[in-house]
């Protein structure tokens, strides 16, 4: 997962956390 999360940037990575749902994580 770690190598995944390198490949976007911190706003596209929250952006996609939020998209997904886990943004209450």
């Amino acid at each position: 997962a770690g190598e995944l999360l390198d490949a976007f940037s911190p706003a596209e990575c929250a952006n996609y956390l939020t998209n997904s749902g886990y943004a209450s994580v």
